[in-house]
């Protein structure tokens, strides 16, 4: 490099090396795997069965078209705790997916709603989002998860893969090992119904498994395979009968909840 490239260059790396402690300062880090894992799949409070109790915890909005209009189902919760409760607020694992609810506090074996609306716009497929409820109690461990369950038709040319992130589409979401296999491997059909190239990778995958795709760019209208392969002798020893870990996608847009694939590991 010669001299006067390199004074160029003293200026930009002068700046990168100041606005450092500005991160630093604002929070900013990198994520661990475990901070991922929290926020895509956040652990139910201890205990939390005897503070609320839901009718149900899941609920279908039946089958839709995408230029249907929003659909509302309600949640009916009680407070059977001996404590005045209050909702703070609702995360959901996706953005087709709003969360209406009441701040008010909930005396002891008070009854409220929680309504959540499911946009099908751009949402083809298996209908399978969450929202995890939070109160006064705790911002960090959520006290109850809803589910909602559907399906929206669609015309297009894509129909055999239900499912969707961004412009991937795909049959599946969640793949399943058995333990017994030393080394398995699971593919999903996918395709790419955007119009630029999709090169996918995984963000820090769990120890034990891989991930690529079968072609390495998936290019415009093209089908292919998401490929992912678990080797069990790396992964940590199992105290349960099953575990389950993510396969959060890179490459395409979205809440890292609505680019994760479930990996089910069985005895």
């Amino acid at each position: 490099m010669n001299l006067q490239k390199l004074i160029k260059l003293i200026p930009l790396v002068c700046g990168l090396v100041s606005f450092l402690p500005a991160l630093h300062a604002q929070g900013w880090k990198l994520m661990t795997r475990e901070e991922i894992e929290a926020k895509v799949h956040p652990a139910l409070m201890q205990e939390s069965n005897r503070i609320l109790h839901f009718d149900t915890c899941r609920l279908s909005v039946g089958t839709m078209r995408e230029d249907d209009p929003p659909r509302t189902v309600s949640f009916r919760f009680r407070n059977i705790s001996q404590d005045t409760l209050s909702l703070t607020r609702i995360s959901t694992s996706c953005g087709c997916t709003e969360a209406i609810f009441s701040r008010k506090p909930l005396a002891p074996q008070e009854e409220s709603r929680i309504n959540l609306t499911f946009h099908p716009k751009n949402r083809p497929g298996t209908v399978d989002a969450e929202a995890w409820i939070y109160t006064q109690l705790s911002d960090r461990a959520p006290i109850a998860r809803l589910s909602l369950t559907g399906y929206v038709s669609t015309d297009d040319e894509w129909s055999h893969l239900p499912q969707n992130m961004g412009h991937l589409r795909l049959t599946r979401k969640e793949v399943t090992f058995l333990l017994s296999e030393h080394t398995g491997i699971q593919r999903i059909a996918c395709a790419n119904s955007g119009e630029q190239p999709l090169r996918l990778t995984a963000l820090l995958l769990p120890t034990g498994l891989s991930f690529h795709t079968e072609p390495t760019v998936i290019q415009p209208g093209q089908e292919g395979d998401l490929v992912i392969s678990l080797d069990t002798e790396k992964i940590s020893p199992m105290n349960t009968e099953e575990k389950t870990l993510s396969v959060i996608l890179d490459g395409i847009s979205g809440k890292p909840s609505e680019r994760t694939i479930k990996v089910l590991i069985k005895r």
